[in-house]
């Protein structure tokens, strides 16, 4: 991935990034609120204009950080939506399901489930489409320790991409970007 000479204007503010250049698999756009890293996220999948450059080949995934499911489905129903773009096998699907501790709560409307468990069920969505690269806006809020520690696990035994958007610090086992804005 690599970003140039970027910024974004907002009514009274403006994002602007130093140039980042990284030939790694993973990469964190590290920073408080407010210092731009879902602005980035936005711009690389084109979501927003931008003044600058983005390189970053390759097919996408994004997942945003506000989580929206429809409340009145279960989860076996939004995976199973999910899964019709890229029609998944069912081993992996099934895999995904318990990567993130869901196979308890399959049959659960998503009203009753707990911010984390949205957030799981979030990321396992993300992941059912095959992508070269996923962009992840904020993808530990709402997990416990355990939870961040298996996502972590997940990410550095995948073959894929990330470019991943946090606040929280996170401890990699892989070497990766991270980049504090």
């Amino acid at each position: 991935m690599k970003i140039t000479e970027f910024s974004k204007r907002y009514s009274g503010f403006e994002v602007a990034l130093p140039n980042i250049n990284s030939e790694k698999r993973i990469v964190v756009l590290n920073g408080e609120n407010g210092s731009g890293k879902s602005t980035v996220l936005k711009a690389i999948i084109s979501m927003i204009s931008y003044i600058g450059r983005i390189d970053c080949e390759g097919t996408k995934s994004y997942m945003q950080e506000m989580i929206v499911f429809p409340n009145d489905n279960t989860v076996l129903e939004i995976i199973s939506a999910f899964n019709r773009m890229d029609e998944t096998s069912k081993e992996t699907v099934i895999k995904l399901i318990d990567q993130f501790d869901l196979t308890k709560k399959i049959h659960e409307k998503i009203s009753t489930l707990s911010k984390g468990m949205k957030m799981k069920l979030q990321l396992l969505c993300t992941f059912l489409i095959d992508r070269d690269v996923y962009i992840l806006d904020e993808p530990f809020s709402g997990l416990d320790h355990a939870s961040v520690k298996k996502l972590v696990r997940y990410i550095e035994q995948s073959h894929k991409r990330f470019i991943i958007a946090s606040h929280i610090p996170v401890d990699w086992n892989v070497e990766c970007d991270v980049i504090n804005l």
